[in-house]
């Protein structure tokens, strides 16, 4: 079982990760700083984070959990949670978060070299989506759904310009945080991974394979589920 659990090691540490930056995302829109603009909250900041430090697969998963956990109805939002959350104008931007944060992934990990300024331009390619994604949506929300008049330009005022200058700190900043933290994170998995002995390694895949074709295919048993705020 221990070698099972070393051989396992790396997708376990990526499963626990994504639990929780899952957390943390859903944590991060309820912590709010404030300045004399708009308030600094954590959400965006730990999504960037979360496509930097685990890829485009993961860390675009930990933020989908996080939509996903608040459209069936668990109160992960800023505003509670449920199907009709898709109704609010700031709906857009949990899309975008989604979105951005597998391109941030996509391309802040890509290469085969660890880049911070490749880091930073997936973090603004997210920030682009997301602000994208969110204006347009409160647009046509308000417009066409709340039967409120808004012009394109006062959305975007309200809905990016105002966030620019936080947003664009947090993609330096994150950027560098995973810069830092993504050598650390890969040397203790490869020291994990490089405990094993070559014949250990081989029983420990044997094995791992051997249970991952019992949970496909289980045995028959005997008897025969009013200012849009940026933040979800």
């Amino acid at each position: 079982m221990k070698k099972i659990k070393i051989a396992n090691g790396i997708t376990t540490r990526n499963l626990v990760l994504t639990a929780l930056f899952t957390a943390l995302v859903a944590i991060g829109a309820f912590i709010k700083i404030p300045t004399l603009i708009v308030p600094i909250t954590l959400q965006f900041a730990f999504c960037l984070l979360a496509g930097l430090l685990l890829g485009a697969k993961y860390g675009g998963l930990a933020v989908t959990v996080y939509l996903v956990m608040g459209l069936i109805g668990i109160p992960v939002f800023t505003e509670g949670g449920g199907i009709f959350y898709v109704l609010k104008p700031s709906f857009g931007y949990l899309i975008g978060m989604v979105v951005g944060t597998f391109v941030c992934g996509l391309i802040g990990r890509s290469g085969k070299k660890l880049s911070y300024w490749r880091m930073v331009a997936g973090a603004v390619a997210a920030m682009l989506i997301v602000d994208t994604l969110g204006v347009v949506y409160m647009y046509l929300m308000y417009n066409y759904y709340l039967g409120t008049a808004m012009t394109f330009v006062r959305a975007l005022y309200a809905g990016m310009a105002v966030f620019l200058p936080t947003d664009i700190m947090w993609c330096f900043l994150m950027s560098l945080v995973a810069y830092k933290l993504v050598p650390v994170s890969e040397r203790s998995a490869s020291v994990r991974k490089n405990d094993l002995t070559p014949a250990d390694a081989e029983t420990a895949v044997a094995e791992e394979t051997k249970i991952s074709s019992e949970i496909r295919r289980p045995a028959l048993a005997s008897d025969p589920t009013d200012k849009p705020d940026k933040t979800e």
